[in-house]
């Protein structure tokens, strides 16, 4: 039985979760904090023993650290550490297990076999390789991760690069090779993670992600929801938010709508436009930076789809993926969402929608954030 990462979209990458007996590193940029990787695969086995080796702050920092998110803490308080940091300060350590003398490796590892033996872990978390590495310098650390593992114990270990060359050296050592980076992208830093080795079948994706206080979620920063006038663009944006303004006048939006999503594992931001041609301006202006589109159509006015693929020529520009939302399917008058796809002539996923009740919506939002983070690898269908 896997091991889940505790992320959804992670654990959907690498089919299912981390196998039993196997090692798994993740790679992160300096500033990024690996460790909330780590949290959320305890926290997602609740049922297996896990164990935190920590070299590089003392035990109880890591429990202040953890308590930071709100993750249940059932699977946390009976995990056991490893305390391989108070000895090497001179100090004692209060934990069951702990490093005679931190500065020494063989101590280290000494304190790591008594918990092997004496608990039945099935996860070992290492915080952190790369501080290990540059600590004692010396190849054992690595052949006692084999020995670990081949005991089925799945090895998880925290390391960050700060010396690019290294990426590889230590990748070639592990059965699974998580890479958690953050990219500049147009003036702006934004984190992504991406699995770069895996056995047997996996999607090597860039999954672009926050932390936060619920942990790591898939984030979005700029989804755009276009369409024409009185589409339902304003009713789809609040119907799924979390939180959400417009700014309008009698009724109609005339600057933009914005909304916050938090669901299932992701977050992302909306942007809605106005649909007026007057406003036409404000697509150029609101695509910058956008990861993808939500064009909402009203399925009772064909007449208005010409202008729905004018606003789609916005979109194409920028190379932006985007999905189709058939919007008042609730409506006698209402095109089935195969019909409206036929109408418009576009090879597109098409998906009926109610924006008032809020049906076909989130469905339509998860599609998009699929072909962001697939990369517009999968076919487009009709749903609904």
């Amino acid at each position: 039985m896997p091991f889940s990462s505790g992320i959804a979209k992670m654990d959907e990458h690498i089919s299912g979760g981390f196998l039993e007996g196997k090692s798994v590193v993740i790679m992160s940029s300096p500033g990024i904090d690996a460790r909330a990787f780590a949290y959320h695969i305890i926290n997602a086995n609740p049922a297996v023993q896990s164990a935190y080796l920590v070299e590089n702050t003392f035990p109880d920092q890591i429990r202040k650290d953890y308590r930071r998110y709100i993750f249940p803490e059932a699977a946390f308080n009976k995990m056991v550490f490893i305390d391989a940091f108070s000895t090497g300060l001179g100090l004692p350590s209060s934990e069951r297990y702990a490093a005679k003398d931190a500065t020494n490796l063989k101590s280290v590892i000494e304190a790591s076999e008594g918990v092997v033996k004496s608990e039945k872990i099935g996860i070992l978390i290492i915080d952190s390789l790369s501080g290990m590495e540059a600590k004692y310098a010396d190849e054992k650390i690595y052949e006692k991760i084999g020995e670990i593992k081949r005991q089925g114990i799945t090895v998880v270990c925290l390391y960050t690069v700060w010396d690019e060359r290294a990426r590889e050296r230590v990748a070639e050592k592990f059965d699974y090779v998580i890479e958690a980076k953050c990219v500049e992208e147009r003036l702006l830093s934004r984190n992504y993670f991406k699995v770069v080795k895996a056995p047997g079948r996996f999607t090597s994706n860039a999954v672009p992600f926050r932390i936060g206080f619920d942990g790591i979620a898939v984030y979005i920063p700029k989804i755009i929801i276009t369409g024409p006038f009185h589409s339902g663009k304003s009713t789809f944006i609040h119907k799924i938010s979390t939180k959400a303004v417009s700014v309008n006048r009698m009724g109609t939006t005339i600057a933009l709508d914005h909304g916050y999503v938090e669901h299932s594992g992701f977050s992302v931001d909306l942007f809605g436009t106005p649909g007026q041609e007057r406003f036409e301006f404000m697509l150029d202006i609101l695509n910058k930076d956008a990861f993808g589109v939500v064009l909402v159509v009203d399925s009772t006015k064909p007449e208005m789809f010409e202008r729905a693929k004018e606003m789609l020529t916005h979109v194409a520009r920028y190379g932006l993926p985007y999905v189709i939302a058939a919007n008042k399917q609730d409506l006698k008058s209402a095109l089935p969402p195969q019909k409206v796809k036929e109408l418009l002539g576009l090879d597109a996923d098409v998906i009926g929608t109610v924006a008032t009740t809020g049906e076909g919506c989130m469905d339509a939002l998860k599609l998009l954030i699929d072909r962001i983070v697939e990369g517009n690898a999968k076919k487009s269908g009709v749903y609904g």
